[in-house]
């Protein structure tokens, strides 16, 4: 008797460790999304008032899971000059083209059945958009990209990563 009852007490201790350590994973962030965002830019002189401003932003899976993702947006700031309204844009290039097999991708067609674009694990996603800015103006690029995990239909939740950089203007980029 006293081994069975030893037996049930050492089942009970090792599901509440069990319990324990995954319940702390949990509250950790063990298993949370990771996603990184790295902006890059290269702005060239277009004439004495304009500048091409082209940004390249690298969406990079972690190690967990694949991301499904949503949405994203970028906005130019100019930290400086606070008359300047701010430039947002919808970042179009992280829909699922209309694709047919055997056919040419649909440039202007959305995949009305999947229309979202997934991320696996250790994949890497280039993103870019230009803009016309005006020269002698420091640039703030900040962006932020939406997406959820693609099997997670019994808890959904959305997730969210930001990165921002910062564009010199081109006189004091070339010193």
């Amino acid at each position: 008797m006293f081994i069975s009852v030893a037996k049930d007490i050492a089942t009970l201790l090792a599901a509440l460790a069990a319990l324990l350590y995954f319940g702390y994973k949990v509250f950790a962030g063990w298993l949370l999304l990771n996603l990184t965002v790295n902006i890059e830019s290269e702005r060239q002189a277009l004439s004495g008032e304009d500048d091409h401003l082209v940004v390249k932003i690298a969406l990079a899976k972690g190690k967990v899971d694949s991301v499904r993702l949503l949405a994203a947006e970028l906005q130019l700031t100019t930290p400086e000059r606070s008359d300047i309204t701010p430039v947002t844009r919808m970042i179009g290039s992280m829909e699922r083209l209309r694709f047919p097999l055997g056919e040419r991708a649909q440039w202007n067609e959305r995949d009305s059945g999947n229309p979202t674009l997934t991320l696996s694990t250790e994949e890497t996603m280039n993103l870019c958009e230009h803009f016309r800015v005006m020269s002698g103006i420091v640039y703030r690029i900040e962006v932020v990209v939406q997406g959820d995990r693609f099997r997670d239909r019994l808890l959904p939740s959305l997730s969210q990563w930001r990165g921002a950089a910062i564009a010199l203007p081109t006189k004091f980029a070339e010193m």
